[in-house]
């Protein structure tokens, strides 16, 4: 839900969290819960990845201003964080300083450049000829790496190529999943997600997102069962209740919308989506 109020991908906002750029309130059944602090947070890096700093380019940058404010334990949260260019700059009033301390009046014009990560990752058929694999760890790094800079075809064959260096593990189906779903590769994102609540049936975002992929596959009751089975799991995935209302109600259950509405709302009441959740329980109630 996050991504979607931002409109970037889920992997990005995973990458903000395995970098520790979110944090999360906790983690229930490998979900990380966000409160909506963090949403300030998400929207300063969405706005500097859209200026093209991300990575470890974005993460140098950052480490930069954690050092000019040293008494500021969270600068994303704490501060005003502008891109000029290739350089963060912290916008205090009407001034904005660079990480040395100095009062910028004038930007500077974007450079070209950046971090591409295919200039120091082997590709997949480099990695086989290797007489020494590197361990499933490093290959799992490439694989986030090349999956943030949008390289998806060389991320998806380096999950695999972390597969078959360390076996299935749910996490890593889970991720090869999302990089073949935002490659139009449905039916093979549907079989690692699958296989992910196969190997951990807690895997409550797995059962999610394969509830999704059911749906758009048109197969919308066994996405109403994938759903119900992360419910049974956690009845307090919010995410889970929100789908599933729209699901029941397009399939015509309307008693089955009107309560997951309900439970939505409950547990979610201050999301971006709290308003539709009123709007349809109100109709509800008028009809």
């Amino acid at each position: 839900m996050l991504a979607e109020l931002l409109d970037v991908s889920p992997a990005l906002v995973r990458s903000w969290l395995r970098r520790g750029w979110l944090i999360p309130a906790s983690i229930e059944q490998k979900l990380p819960l966000l409160d909506f602090a963090e949403v300030t947070v998400a929207r300063q890096l969405a706005a500097l990845h859209a200026h093209g700093l991300r990575g470890e380019r974005l993460a140098r940058k950052l480490a930069e201003i954690q050092r000019r404010f040293p008494q500021i334990e969270r600068p994303l949260l704490a501060l005003t964080i502008v891109a000029d260019g290739s350089r963060l700059l912290v916008r205090r009033g009407e001034e904005l300083i660079d990480t040395l301390g100095q009062r910028q009046i004038d930007f500077g014009a974007l450079e070209d450049g950046g971090d591409d990560p295919r200039a120091t990752i082997p590709s997949p058929a480099a990695l086989h000829a290797g007489q020494t694999p590197p361990q499933r760890d490093q290959l799992v790094t490439w694989a986030q790496e090349l999956e943030e800079a949008g390289q998806l075809r060389e991320a998806a064959e380096m999950y695999r190529s972390a597969l078959m260096a360390g076996g299935p593990s749910a996490e890593l189906c889970f991720a090869l999943a999302e990089v073949l779903y935002r490659l139009g590769d449905a039916g093979g994102a549907r079989e690692r997600y699958s296989m992910a609540v196969e190997l951990d049936e807690d895997y409550l975002e797995a059962r999610c997102n394969l509830a999704c992929v059911l749906a758009d596959q048109g197969e919308r009751e066994l996405a109403v069962a994938a759903l119900e089975g992360s419910l049974a799991h956690n009845p307090r995935y919010a995410d889970a209740h929100y789908h599933l209302a729209r699901l029941c109600e397009s399939l015509g259950y309307s008693e089955k919308s009107f309560v997951h509405w309900q439970d939505f709302l409950s547990l979610a009441p201050e999301s971006p989506w709290a308003d539709e959740a009123r709007h349809k329980l109100a109709g509800a109630v008028s009809d």
